[in-house]
Parts: C-alpha cells; structure tokens; sequence
C-alpha cells in the first residue's frame, strides 16, 4: 500500500507443512522492512522482540542505526509507555475489524465532505497519533525534547478542509493535525511533513519553524507560530483581522487577503487568561463600532486546564459575549467539518468575529510526558480517556462508507508508522544548537553592544 510493500517472516502456522511463508501487511511477531539498504525494525513495541542475532541469518550482516540499538536495548520501557500500548491496542482493532462504531448522526454525503477529504483526515490524525507517540519513544530513550501530545484531537483534521491555504492560522500546540490536514491539501509530501514535524521534536536547526529552540506549529506563509500556552496568539490574531482591512482602505499591500478569516485556537483553560480576555473584548468592541473583523476564535475543551478541572465553566463563560457561537461534538469529525464550515461561513461571509466550541474531546495521554496524572485524577479516570479514541470512529466511518476497507487502514497505518519512524531517525542524525553565537542568531532581539572600555572605567572610578 501507498508503494509500500511489507514482509512478515514467521513460523508458527506453517512449521508443519516445513517452509516459511512470506505475506504482506501482517504482524504478530516481527515486522521488517528493508530500505535504504538498512533495515527498519518497526515491532520494537512488541513483547516478542526479534533480536539483533535473527538480521543475519535473514538478510546478511547489516548493523542496526543508534536509535534502533537503543530502542532495543529499552525495550521492555517502551512497552510500558502507555502511548505505545494503545497504538498497538488500536493496531489490533485496525486488523480485526472492530474499531467503535462511529456516530449516526450524519452520513458523508450528508455534510457535503468528500472521500477523498476523508481519506486526508484519516492520514493526519494517524500521523498525528504516531507522531507524538514516536516522540514519547524517543524521549524514553534520550533523544526526543517535546512530549506534550495532540492524542485525542485527531477529528479536527477536518477543519483543515474548510480552511482556505491563504487563511492565517494560530494554533495552540495540540491542533497538530489542522496543519497536517492543510499542508496534505496544499501538495506538501507526507514524508516531508513528517519529517518536518519530527525535527521539531529532536531539536534539529533544519526545523523549518523554530530551526532547533522550540517544537511548534507552522511553517507555511499563513501560519503563525505560538511557543506559549497562556493565549498570546489571541491578541495578534485580532490584531491581523483587523489591519487587512485597513491596509485595504490605505492602499498599502498586505499579504492577508480582505476576504480571508484569521483563525486562532485555544484549549478551553486559556480563555481566563487576559491575553485571551482582552483580544475578545477588542474583537467585540470593532464589531460594535462597526469595523469588519473577521476572527474566528476555536476553543477545544477537553475538561482539564493542565492539571485543573475546567467544572464545564467553558459553556457559561461564552454565554456573556455577543459574538455568535457554533458549538461541534470534538469527537465527531462530521460534526467537526459542518459546524466548523458553518462557523468560516458567518466570518468570511459577514466579516464578524465568532468563537467555535470544540466539546466532548479526551485528553488521552496526560498533558506532557511529565505530568502526573495520578495525583488529580482518578485511575478510572485515566484509563477511560486513554481508550477513548476517536481515530476508532473515524476508521469506522470510513468503511461504512465504502471508503477503505479495514485491510486498507491497517495497511495505512503501518506505512505511516514507518514513514515516521523513518522521519525521527533522519531529524535525529541532523545538526543541532550547539553553541553560544548560534543561539545568538535565533535570538529574536537585537543585543546590546557593551563597550568593554566604558565598563571597566566605570568600574574603576565605583
């Protein structure tokens, strides 16, 4: 699948009948790839490892990569990753053909989105969830610096389509696959959006967002990159939706269109931040006034602000503004994609501010690597948001519909898996910061000049 072709090696159903069978796309024991002429492990997740001593005896002696040395010497770590448990979890499901069935609500030609749309989110919410979860392998093991995961996000792929690739984008750190779903439908390779994406997570400086100090989201001419979590993006946002218009006005070229909404996304715990408050307020105050303003306020709300309850303060808190609300079920991406196109509408269409309430979405892995659940939620609690995977549903859609087959998502899901794990072992291998005069160069500020002579004077006459 998708130029692929993967070979399982195993004896156990057929030591009988005394030959080895040779299939593709199935794993159990051990799954490998050859590529590049090297070999890709891709089961190092597995209980039943294929050791270094089996290679040869395969393919020849070819030596394994640092990364895949160490995946194996951490193995019995990584299984415990929870995020690696329930990719396999959803791997199993993928291949048995008993994902959870998706919601009646609406049918695909109900919405207007399109297979081939579909098929898109399907790509990005998968590489979304095996991007971050390959992020947490590699933090296990050394070599990965960014853990806070978009699992659980993965139906807002679909806002991707309703975005126009000229819209300016703000996005809060977990709406990865908004971007992925944008950059697939402006041509970009899946490889190279990986790979783009997995530099962010090593650090690299070919990272074409942050180029080796952060791990952020971005990296196109509309996008805006946000490294905070208190809603800073909020204010420059209002700020963009506001002067297209009076560039316009001016004369004065701009590259946001007129005619263009500027969204900007936040988890439901910022809107209390006063950044987040006073871009609001101005956007409703220029919507008073009668100024054009054309922002679209996307708020996900997955009832935990970090490490706080949100006590469903999100509904009550957007009642007090005037600006019109569209409200989507976050774990339907049908519900996604027509609310979200009704909400682009109003603001493209009437040139008004509007906010989008993404509900009902798990936060399936904690906030970070680092965070420690246990100490505010419940096991009960911790174990129900991490099985709660709305990719499962998204599949399910997907073959009630006719669109793929279960065969054909297993096959989907290992390709990008590899694809992926491909990617970090490239990102890994490239340059990073390394000393003073390069982070200089990434400093956003110019620095001051210190005249050595002056100081030393001052100094002397102290």
């Amino acid at each position: 699948y998708m130029g692929e072709i993967f070979f399982y090696f195993y004896f156990s159903n057929t030591r009988k009948r005394g030959k080895t069978r040779a299939i593709t796309t199935t794993r159990k024991e051990g799954l490998l790839k050859y590529k590049e002429q090297r070999l890709i492990m891709l089961s190092y997740s597995h209980k039943r490892l294929i050791s270094s001593t089996s290679f040869p005896l395969i393919f020849g002696k070819r030596s394994l990569t640092s990364i895949q040395k160490a995946k194996q010497a951490n193995a019995s770590t990584i299984e415990k990753i929870v995020e690696v448990r329930e990719k396999n979890v959803f791997l199993s499901k993928l291949e048995k053909g008993t994902c959870t069935p998706h919601s009646q609500v609406y049918s695909l030609s109900d919405t207007g989105m399109s297979p081939t749309e579909l098929k898109t989110s399907i790509i990005a919410g998968m590489s979304s969830l095996l991007l971050h979860t390959e992020a947490r392998v590699m933090y296990s093991i050394g070599k990965g610096f960014y853990t806070i995961g978009p699992a659980g996000e993965e139906a807002l792929s679909a806002v991707g389509h309703v975005l126009r690739s000229n819209d300016p984008i703000a996005l809060h750190y977990r709406h990865v696959a908004v971007q992925m779903t944008r950059q697939l439908n402006e041509g970009n390779s899946l490889e190279n959006v990986l790979l783009d994406r997995a530099r962010g997570y090593c650090t690299s400086r070919l990272d074409p967002v942050t180029g080796g100090v952060h791990c952020a989201i971005g990296g196109g001419q509309s996008d805006y990159i946000i490294t905070s979590t208190l809603s800073s993006q909020a204010g420059p946002a209002v700020g963009r939706a506001l002067g297209s218009k009076i560039a316009q006005r001016l004369g004065i070229e701009s590259n946001i269109k007129p005619d263009s909404v500027n969204f900007v996304t936040v988890g439901e715990g910022s809107v209390n931040n006063s950044h987040f408050l006073s871009a609001i307020n101005l956007a409703e105050y220029s919507s008073f006034r009668g100024f054009p303003c054309p922002v679209l306020f996307g708020i996900t709300d997955n009832g935990v602000c970090i490490s706080l309850p949100g006590y469903g303060w999100i509904s009550t808190f957007l009642e007090r503004y005037k600006m019109k609300s569209f409200i989507a079920d976050g774990n339907d991406i049908l519900d996604v994609y027509v609310k979200s196109k009704m909400a682009f509408e109003y603001v493209r269409g009437f040139r008004r501010p509007a906010n989008i309430l993404y509900k009902n979405i798990p936060r399936r892995f904690g906030h970070a690597a680092t965070d420690r659940q246990f100490a505010y939620l419940s096991s009960s609690q911790i174990e129900s948001a991490a099985t709660n995977n709305p990719l499962e549903r998204i599949c399910s859609l997907a073959v009630d519909e006719g669109v793929l087959t279960y065969q054909e998502l297993y096959n989907l899901f290992i390709s990008i898996e590899n694809s992926v794990q491909i990617a970090f072992e490239k990102a890994n291998d490239e340059p990073k910061i390394t000393t003073r005069e390069q982070m200089i160069e990434k400093n956003s500020a110019p620095l001051v000049v210190v005249q050595q002579k002056q100081k030393q004077q001052g100094q002397g006459q102290g």
